[in-house]
């Protein structure tokens, strides 16, 4: 770690705990201030939702079409009895 380094965190409990702060100052480590649970903030979490959001409406999607062609499949076969 460089003289300039600066952690980031999200204020989650643990990483406010006393020991963590005085490791930190112990350290001369400079931590960044920004408010608790702040999505914005994250970089990493909103692609990883919104992908994840994506691959769900996808999978349910694909299970709706396969009970409509099982529905169908199920319709046809009790017609060409009659």
């Amino acid at each position: 770690m460089g003289e300039n380094f600066l952690l980031m965190d999200d204020n989650a409990r643990p990483h406010r705990a006393d020991v963590v702060d005085t490791f930190l100052q112990n350290h001369a480590i400079a931590r960044m201030n920004w408010p608790a649970r702040s999505p914005d903030l994250n970089l990493i979490d909103h692609p990883v939702k919104s992908r994840a959001k994506a691959c769900k409406a996808r999978l349910e999607s694909t299970t709706m079409c396969r009970n409509i062609c099982k529905t169908r499949s199920a319709e046809q076969k009790s017609n060409s009895f009659d």
